[in-house]
């Protein structure tokens, strides 16, 4: 994803940074460009403070995105702005990842709390911590929530739904 300041992955970073997982059972993997905007970069540096539990993992390609996925245990989604229908949830939400993000916009209207994901005061990095820490102190919650994420739908079903539609307004 973006690495930008209204992308909100400071709060997911302050957020991590509480948990105590001094155990090695979470980390926090961040990925995108973070030379794109080089201050919020270095900020997010400052605030891992070389934390071994988060990695800055760069960008990956394209072709990468499902391997990448596979391996997440959730997706976090912390924007701070009104995202329409961001790809990186849809993405997640077709590799079975459970995707928490902000109660914000679009991404509020594509996750539903508690079924396939949870959802967090948007900017609020105590509420993500608190989530966070369901995740961790629940081990059921993960599995439940992969099996509330509905199957993806080819393009066949969304071109008939979408005649259908067109067919109840004409």
């Amino acid at each position: 994803g973006q690495i930008a300041p209204h992308k909100g992955v400071h709060v997911l970073i302050e957020a991590f940074r509480s948990l105590d997982s001094s155990d090695g059972s979470c980390e926090l993997r961040i990925y995108g460009d973070m030379s794109r905007f080089p201050r919020y970069g270095e900020r997010l540096r400052r605030l891992a403070k070389g934390d071994p539990r988060v990695r800055f993992e760069g960008v990956i390609e394209n072709r990468r995105v499902p391997e990448v996925l596979t391996d997440l245990d959730v997706l976090v989604v912390p924007s701070l702005w009104y995202e329409n229908a961001p790809l990186t949830i849809l993405e997640a939400q077709a590799a079975r990842v459970p995707v928490l993000t902000s109660d914000l916009g679009g991404m509020a209207e594509m996750v539903r709390h508690g079924v396939d994901g949870l959802l967090f005061q948007v900017g609020d990095p105590q509420d993500l911590a608190v989530r966070l820490r369901e995740l961790v102190e629940n081990p059921d919650l993960l599995p439940r929530l992969r099996t509330g994420i509905p199957p993806v739908w080819t393009l066949e079903q969304e071109f008939l739904e979408l005649v259908a539609i067109y067919g109840e307004v004409s």
